[in-house]
């Protein structure tokens, strides 16, 4: 885990995500939709010096060797100049993937920097790094959701187990539910959720995010404020009431 007009538009909208990554994308996910067999991802170098990208897709291993991914990334390998942008084609071959629910996979950006070995930013020889993307395939066979008709689906609750307290997501949509900034608050307290590397929940699947705390139980009500991450990478902001501990 883990991202200019079109140069500046690019680079100011990006480095909200990312301070340290030099190469930056116009967009922080990737969705094929309705048959899509083809889309294009803009990438900004914002270092001071050029750098190679190599690019791949892959189930998050970072791993350009992964086998029966049935996306393509090209240019796979790219020279681009400092402040220089270039654009990226994405294709989908068609093999099949499940039609009832999305599948998520992983569009990496590895930037190896070219610098001299006398140069004196010789220090930066060993900064290569890799950013990663996701990209979801979302089949045409699923009905179309807002945020707001997911979240509407997805129940969560307190839970405890060993000792620890637990937020419990059970999401019932073919979506998968990028959730972010979690917090369980009460009259008493407001605690944070333990931030993880993975924070979505997939579709028809329960997970479990662990409480940085231990709630009130005096409290006789507890509500779960989190943002919602949509298409474009936005945050919208949900509450939502939660059950007693159970």
């Amino acid at each position: 885990m883990k991202i200019k007009k079109i140069v500046l538009y690019c680079v100011g909208l990006l480095l909200s995500y990312s301070c340290q990554a030099g190469i930056l994308a116009a967009k922080t996910r990737i969705v094929f939709k309705n048959g899509e067999h083809e889309q294009s991802l803009m990438v900004a170098n914002t270092n001071p010096y050029p750098v190679i990208l190599q690019t791949w897709v892959d189930r998050g291993e970072g791993n350009p060797d992964t086998e029966n991914i049935p996306f393509l990334v090209l240019p796979p390998f790219v020279k681009v100049a400092p402040d220089a942008i270039h654009g990226l084609k994405l294709l989908y071959n068609g093999k099949a993937l499940p039609n009832d629910r999305e599948t998520v996979f992983w569009l990496n950006l590895y930037e190896i920097p070219m610098i001299k070995r006398h140069s004196d930013q010789a220090a930066y020889m060993n900064l290569a790094m890799n950013t990663q993307l996701k990209l979801f395939y979302r089949p045409k066979q699923i009905a179309k959701m807002s945020p707001e008709m997911i979240v509407e689906k997805i129940h969560f609750k307190i839970v405890e187990q060993d000792k620890k307290n637990y937020i419990e997501c059970e999401n019932s949509t073919p979506y998968h539910a990028s959730l972010i900034n979690l917090k369980v608050e009460s009259p008493s307290q407001n605690i944070n959720i333990q931030s993880e590397m993975d924070m979505m929940c997939y579709p028809y699947s329960t997970k479990r995010y662990e409480i940085a705390g231990e709630p009130n139980k005096n409290d006789n009500l507890h509500t779960l404020s989190f943002d919602f991450l949509d298409d474009d990478g936005n945050a919208i902001h949900f509450q939502r009431n939660l059950n007693p501990f159970s």
